[in-house]
């Protein structure tokens, strides 16, 4: 599920919630949120992420 798959990442490259808000441009609450499943993260946002940890859609999204 993508909110295990942000928090896995997120640890896994040695970053907190408060940096990768900041590195998106959202507030660290949103942020969070979409780590709690709360929110859904926005397509535009999984590009970033994508990119900032070099991983596949895939990798992210399953």
């Amino acid at each position: 599920m993508i909110k295990e798959n942000l928090k896995q990442f997120r640890i896994k490259n040695k970053y907190t919630q408060k940096e990768i808000a900041q590195i998106l441009g959202i507030s660290y609450r949103t942020y969070q949120s979409y780590e709690y499943g709360q929110n859904q993260v926005p397509i535009n946002i999984i590009y970033k992420l994508v990119a900032l940890y070099r991983c596949s859609y895939d990798d992210l999204l399953k």
